[in-house]
């Protein structure tokens, strides 16, 4: 989230860029939020109940109700350096080669569309014709591209 100050004539942004540590948490466990907090010393955190989150004018607007909680108060903020581009290399193996199932799943936001395919993980090498890989296609669509070494198929979600 980006955030606008304008102190004595100077414009400055404030970023606040958070995740927690868990995606989901039965009652009474605990959940971790990892917070980097630009252009600010303090910030408040809140924990809150989306009652509606539709934000088109048209509609019935984003609603919200505070969820009494521990967690509510002011923080000190620090900025987090995040390095996005991680990679993990698979390294060529009979073990991975031989597989005849598998799943895969990655968390992506991806921003730069337009931009021809884009491969997301996967381990598929195209003069071989051969692998998988999880892919943004020409499109923009979420796309599954398998090939076992003759043909190559790709199955594209719609945008």
């Amino acid at each position: 989230m980006t955030i606008m100050n304008r102190h004595a004539g100077v414009t400055t942004a404030t970023v606040l860029t958070g995740y927690p540590d868990r995606l989901s948490v039965a009652p009474g466990e605990t959940v971790r939020f990892m917070v980097s907090a630009e252009g600010v010393r303090r910030y408040r955190a809140d924990i809150t109940r989306i009652v509606c989150g539709d934000i088109n004018p048209a509609g019935p607007g984003f609603r919200e109700v505070p969820v009494r909680s521990p967690v509510s108060g002011s923080y000190r903020g620090r900025t987090q350096a995040c390095r996005p581009g991680s990679c993990v290399r698979i390294i060529n193996t009979a073990l991975v080669d031989d597989l005849t199932s598998f799943s895969i799943q990655a968390f992506v936001w991806p921003t730069l569309f337009g931009r021809g395919p884009q491969i997301i993980l996967g381990r598929f090498l195209a003069t071989a014709r051969r692998g998988f890989a999880l892919a943004i296609d020409d499109g923009g669509a979420l796309a599954l591209v398998l090939g076992d070494g003759r043909r190559v198929q790709t199955i594209a979600s719609r945008v």
